[in-house]
């Protein structure tokens, strides 16, 4: 398969690679958008801890290609989008319901091979099943739109609200304004 590969802080190629294999409560998904966000220019530039090598992409949505043994929700031909923090599901966090406070978690793209290729394998509890009226295209925005909601959600959004709201995500600050106007606020600025 083809995948975009680094090996270091600005060393990036598009190399030929085994497509790889789902273990046990895996998934192979087929590729078909993804997307760059802020995180991978700083991935580029060295500015964020990653495990290299590695291939990019965090924000991805595909359709199953192959299923390993213990995969209980997905079929072949789904179509879904990726949540990308993998959690180790043993540490305090994680025995208690934490999502993002794992003690040893890793991310696709950065510290296993993400959605930047042909083909990506991802632990089945990480996918979202799209619904049929959810383009793949669309799939691929779930973190973003879940990020928007999650920072709409914790800035407590009043109906009357007015509010400055400053994002350098152009996809990110459109899927967040349109939640801030849903949440009620009558008028935005953005920067």
């Amino acid at each position: 398969m083809k995948a975009l590969y680094t090996t270091g802080p600005g060393k990036y190629g598009l190399i030929e690679m085994p497509i790889p294999e789902p273990g046990s409560g895996e998934v192979r998904i087929r590729v078909s958008n993804a997307g760059l966000c802020p995180n991978e220019i700083r991935l580029r530039e060295g500015l964020l801890p990653i495990s290299y090598p590695v291939v990019p992409g965090h924000q991805f949505a595909g359709v199953v290609d192959s299923c390993g043994p213990e995969v209980r929700y997905l079929n072949l031909g789904d179509r879904v989008s990726v949540h990308s923090y993998i959690l180790c599901g043993n540490c305090q966090s994680c025995r208690s319901g934490g999502v993002h406070d794992c003690d040893n978690f890793n991310i696709l793209g950065f510290s296993l091979n993400g959605g930047l290729a042909e083909y990506c394998v991802v632990p089945e509890k990480y996918l979202f099943n799209l619904p049929s009226h959810v383009t793949l295209q669309e799939g691929e925005l779930v973190e973003n739109t879940a990020n928007a909601v999650a920072a709409v959600r914790n800035a407590a959004i009043m109906p009357g609200d007015q509010r400055l709201a400053t994002c350098n995500d152009y996809r990110y600050r459109n899927i967040s304004h349109r939640f801030i106007i849903v949440a009620g606020c009558q008028s935005l600025v953005a920067i």
